[in-house]
């Protein structure tokens, strides 16, 4: 069964591959639609590094950033909106074929970043230094793969990127520059990791924050 992200290994580690499970899963609720996103997952220890450097907010304009569920810090590759669950099944095959035409590479943490801009900040980021030509090809497999499915390109500019928390609704004017200003005053510490694997998500949007759900995994190879 597809899984919480939580840090765990992949989905479908029961003896039937991820593209199995999701396909039961699927038929299971043939008229949901489920909103579904394409990411790299990143290693406990950079997400947890990332989750304790906005402990390093002031404590005073703390309560006004929204951290990124446990377990849930990624690299969005390409959003593909609301899909019908047999839709997510096809989704995962051709992803599993993107994968299979990358390589793993490296990537390193390495600076924090705020969007939309800094005098009016929305969400907190991370970026990566290391092979990210590699990432930037991968994220363009990514794209073409999809496109198959009709999920038309992106128009703006692939800017890959980890979202780490996002500012509540209350945070406005000087207290927002604050927030912005205190993350990107930080230096993240240089962890590097091997990606290995993409992975497909469902996405919840609950009033606490955005949770997200492993539906199957392909390997770089």
């Amino acid at each position: 069964m597809p899984e919480q992200t939580d840090g765990s290994g992949p989905a479908g580690e029961t003896g039937l591959s991820s593209t199995d499970a999701l396909s039961r899963l699927a038929a299971a609720a043939p008229d949901e639609t489920w909103r579904c996103f394409v990411a790299v997952e990143l290693p406990d220890a950079v997400q947890s590094h990332l989750s304790g450097l906005l402990e390093r907010i002031p404590s005073r304009r703390r309560r006004f950033v929204q951290p990124v569920s446990a377990g849930g810090i990624h690299v969005t590759l390409k959003f593909l909106g609301g899909m019908r669950p047999a839709q997510t099944v096809e989704a995962a095959r051709l992803l599993e074929d993107a994968a299979g035409e990358s390589a793993p590479f490296e990537l390193q943490l390495a600076q924090t970043g705020v969007f939309p801009t800094p005098r009016k900040p929305g969400v907190l980021w991370a970026g990566f230094n290391g092979e990210t030509r590699r990432l930037l090809r991968l994220q363009a497999r990514v794209e073409g793969a999809v496109s198959a499915l009709g999920i038309a390109p992106e128009r703006r500019p692939y800017s890959p990127h980890a979202t780490v928390a996002r500012l509540r609704r209350d945070a406005r004017g000087r207290t927002a520059v604050e927030i912005g200003k205190a993350w990107l005053d930080l230096s993240p510490q240089a962890i590097s990791f091997t990606v290995e694997r993409i992975a497909l998500f469902r996405s919840y949007l609950e009033p606490t924050g955005a949770r997200y759900e492993r539906l199957s995994t392909a390997p770089l190879s």
